[in-house]
């Protein structure tokens, strides 16, 4: 395969050993989540967070380790809020629930 170089990127065998490994790791990911309910319940955060984690750890082989860290950094900003706001919904949920439960065992 012809390789390529933009940017300081290289595209060619790098891109397209990550892309298959990726591509093996959704499937595989996502088959381990069908399979374990306790992984499937409310958990769509963590769930986002580990394939994001899996994929900078792969780009951070083709587009190198100082940009990975880089975007890395950014998830963090971001992705942070909306871990713990999910975990605080959770939370409001479970206890809503159990005001609901209360009440109809009165």
């Amino acid at each position: 395969m012809q390789e390529m170089e933009r940017n300081g990127t290289i595209f060619g065998s790098e891109l397209a050993a990550a892309f298959i490994f990726l591509l093996l790791f959704g499937v595989l990911y996502n088959l381990g989540i069908e399979k374990f309910p306790w992984l499937r319940s409310r958990r769509s955060a963590e769930q986002v967070t580990v394939g994001v984690l899996v994929t900078l750890i792969a780009g951070g082989a083709v587009i190198g380790w100082e940009c990975a860290l880089k975007v890395l950094i950014l998830f963090v900003a971001s992705g942070t809020p909306m871990i713990i706001g999910s975990w605080v919904r959770a939370a409001q949920d479970d206890e809503e629930a159990r005001k609901i439960a209360k009440d109809v065992l009165r």
